[in-house]
C-alpha cells in the first residue's frame, strides 16, 4: 500500500486572518475558544469579541450580572487604548449603576453606537466623556441628552449674538459627533423636560421618541420636525398597543409614525447593529 503525504497548504497571512475572523463571526460562542489556539489567533479575534458590549446587571439576569463583573475585571487587565480601539458599540442599561457606567464610558472612548439608559445624578460629568466619542447613533434618556447637547446649543446662540468665531468653534470642536450623528432615540423618564432644539445636529435623519405611559408630547414632535433639516423619519414609540391614535393624530407631517416596540429595547438595538428587523432605526 502506497501512502502519499500531502504537503501542508500555506495560505497568505491576510487570507488566514479573514478565515479566522469569519469563523468567529459565524460561530460567536466558539470565538473565546479560538483565542486559545495561539497568540496570533488571539490577537486577531480578541478585538472582535469586544466590538459590541452589552452591560445589563439586572438582578433577574444572573448571567448578565456575571458578564458585567467580568467585563469590569477585564477593564483593569488591559490598557485603555485596547478598549478605545476595539469597543465600537456599547449598551449600558438602567440596571447598571451610574458609577459603573462612568467607569466604562471613561475608557471606551471610541464608541460609534451608544445606548446608555442610566440615571446620572451628575449629568454634567458625562458631557466630556460622550463628546469625545465619534458617535453615529445615540440612544439615551432625554434629560441627559439635553445636558450633553447644551454646549452645542449655547454655541449656536453665541453665533446669533455675534460672539467671536473662536468661541463658537471651541464649543463645537469639543464634540466629535456634532456633524455626524444620524440616528437618535430619546427615552422619557418621570416628567419629561422639553426637548432641546436639534439644529446643532444637522446630520440627523431619524429620531425616535420613546414615551412612557403618559405620552405623547406634541411639543417634542414639533421641535424635532422644525429643527431637523435632514429628517426622514420620526417614530413615536409607545407602550400601549391598545392606543388607537393613528399617525395623523400625532402630527400632520407624514414622516411621523406611531410604533409599538416589537422587541425588548436591547434586542431592538442589537438588531439595528446587525441590520436585521425589527431594529431601532431603519438602515
Amino acid at each position: 500500500m502506497v501512502t502519499y503525504l500531502l504537503a501542508p497548504i500555506c495560505l497568505p497571512a491576510e487570507l488566514e486572518d479573514e478565515i479566522l475572523l469569519w469563523a468567529a463571526i459565524l460561530a460567536p460562542k466558539a470565538a473565546l475558544e479560538l483565542t486559545l489556539v495561539s497568540r496570533r489567533v488571539h490577537s486577531i479575534i480578541n478585538p472582535l469579541i469586544y466590538n459590541t458590549v452589552v452591560l445589563d446587571s439586572s438582578a433577574r439576569h444572573v448571567i448578565n450580572l456575571g458578564r458585567v463583573q467580568k467585563f469590569l475585571r477585564t477593564l483593569t487587565m488591559k490598557p485603555a487604548a485596547f478598549f478605545e480601539r476595539t469597543v465600537k458599540s456599547l449598551c449600558i442599561t438602567c440596571a447598571v449603576g451610574a458609577d459603573v457606567a462612568m467607569q466604562v464610558l471613561a475608557v471606551c472612548s471610541g464608541v460609534r453606537d451608544l445606548a446608555c439608559w442610566v440615571k446620572f445624578d451628575d449629568r454634567e460629568a458625562i458631557v466630556p466623556l460622550l463628546h469625545r466619542m465619534p458617535l453615529r447613533s445615540l440612544n439615551i434618556e432625554l434629560g441627559t441628552f439635553n445636558t450633553v447637547l447644551s454646549p452645542l446649543c449655547r454655541a449656536r446662540g453665541a453665533e446669533g449674538e455675534g460672539e467671536p468665531v473662536t468661541v463658537r468653534q471651541a464649543a463645537v470642536s469639543s464634540c466629535s459627533w456634532a456633524t455626524t450623528l444620524r440616528h437618535l432615540e430619546l427615552v422619557y423618564w418621570d416628567a419629561p423636560p422639553a426637548l432641546a432644539d436639534l439644529r446643532a445636529l444637522p446630520a440627523l435623519t431619524q429620531v425616535n421618541l420613546f414615551w412612557g405611559k403618559d405620552g405623547p408630547y406634541p411639543e417634542a414632535i414639533s421641535t424635532a420636525i422644525e429643527s431637523c433639516a435632514q429628517l426622514e423619519l420620526l417614530r413615536v414609540l409607545v407602550y400601549d398597543p391598545e392606543n388607537e391614535m393613528d399617525n395623523g393624530e400625532l402630527h400632520e407631517d407624514n414622516r411621523v409614525r406611531r410604533c409599538v416596540p416589537a422587541s425588548p429595547a436591547v434586542k431592538m438595538w442589537t438588531n439595528y447593529l446587525d441590520g436585521t428587523a425589527p431594529g431601532c432605526w431603519t438602515t
